[in-house]
């Protein structure tokens, strides 16, 4: 090993543009260029249909549905740059470090050369569960809120802000933006499948890249649960519902409800199929959702499938939280698949999904108020959920 001072600088220096080069979004645009269509600039074959238990799509090839976030502020600025052919050195003086502004605006890529109609699901999950549970002031709030008419009243009335405020034991009125009402959105979102204090601190720092408090994470998880009983509640009712029906093969199973609320139906059965033991659940839509040989091992759900992150398959166990995971989810695809049909027979041309939110062609006569409506048209097995979506015109697609 050398210990020439210039010689340990060079090393050091190939290893951070080796460091540079190696982001996931750099590779992205890459592949992006290899999977492009000839004739039309398009890529294709990104979704798969029903790629998860729950029924939602999956993504293949570039992987559309975790493009990185944005590290610049004026990302969008920069990616009109580097399509009108800004030099390196002019990019490098006006963002920054170019590989760093590259992989910023990987999600702008997604664009259509003219405008795309915008529709995002209103925390739509957050929604299902507490309309599934019975969480019925936490369905109040989103009426209420989905109802105001100006910006202010919304900030007003955020159940984002309304939870870090309790997090915090602040008004809701001094709730600051970042860090707080970020901790109360992870809160809302994430803990509603009885996620626990320390996969709560990660998630935050994985998605935010923010760095929780000692303690904070215990304190978010114990006050989404207090102030959210029916859902806390739901997801032990889910896991003896699921238990009973194991270990009672073809009876039919409904998780347990001790108020007066009347929620949307979900079944319990385990059946053969081909000779296979299948606990299958009954969604509200009919639909089912399958888990091939079931068993209860150490009081916990086992079953067969694809374990995560390998390609070979084996034992899965799962508990009540994790089965109104994918309950939602369900209800959440069958949802989004209606509103789909409906655009299409509606003549709007869907571009790409990205888990709940819909890019559509834009064509004259068509609106974002209109894309909204039929996105969000409830059947009538959904009666009573408070479902809400944000449309816009945008020129590529932009999430934060």
């Amino acid at each position: 090993m050398t210990t020439d001072p210039q010689q340990l600088e060079l090393v050091r220096t190939a290893l951070r543009l080796r460091a540079s080069v190696s982001y996931a979004a750099i590779k992205k645009v890459r592949t992006m260029l290899a999977c492009v269509g000839p004739e039309d600039n398009r890529v294709r074959g990104i979704l798969n249909y029903h790629g998860t238990t729950p029924g939602r799509s999956t993504a293949s090839l570039i992987q559309i549905q975790n493009f990185k976030r944005a590290t610049i502020k004026n990302s969008e600025d920069a990616y009109r740059d580097i399509c009108a052919g800004i030099s390196l050195e002019m990019l490098r003086f006006c963002y920054g470090d170019p590989l760093e502004v590259l992989s910023s605006c990987v999600r702008h890529f997604v664009d259509a050369g003219s405008p795309m109609l915008d529709a995002d699901y209103a925390a739509i999950q957050a929604r299902i569960v507490a309309w599934l549970a019975g969480q019925l002031d936490v369905l109040d709030q989103y009426r209420q809120y989905d109802a105001a008419a100006t910006p202010e009243e919304k900030e007003a009335l955020c159940l984002y802000r309304k939870l870090a405020s309790l997090i915090y034991g602040i008004p809701v009125s001094e709730v600051s933006k970042f860090p707080q009402r970020m901790v109360g959105k992870h809160a809302r979102l994430g803990c509603g499948f009885s996620m626990g204090a320390p996969k709560f601190r990660d998630t935050v720092k994985r998605l935010s890249g923010y760095d929780l408090p000692a303690g904070l994470e215990f304190k978010a998880v114990d006050i989404y649960r207090s102030s959210n009983p029916a859902i806390k509640s739901y997801w032990y009712e889910v896991d003896a519902a699921a238990k009973r029906a194991i270990l009672h093969p073809g009876k039919i199973f409904t998780p347990e409800n001790r108020k007066k609320y009347v929620r949307p139906e979900v079944k319990f059965v385990v059946r053969e199929v081909e000779g296979i033991p299948f606990l299958l659940i009954r969604l509200p839509s009919g639909r089912k959702l399958a888990y091939p040989k079931p068993r209860i091992e150490n009081d916990r759900i086992v079953f067969y499938g694809n374990i995560q992150g390998k390609a070979n398959w084996g034992d899965i166990d799962t508990y009540g939280g994790k089965l109104v995971e994918n309950i939602v989810m369900g209800v959440e695809a069958d949802i989004l698949c209606r509103g789909l049909h409906n655009c299409d027979e509606s003549g709007y041309e869907i571009c790409a999904l990205i888990h709940d939110q819909a890019l559509s062609y834009y064509r004259n006569g068509q609106s974002p108020e209109e894309f909204v409506r039929l996105l969000t048209d409830l059947p009538e097995w959904a009666s009573g959920l408070p479902l809400a979506a944000e449309g816009s015109l945008v020129p590529f697609y932009k999430k934060d």
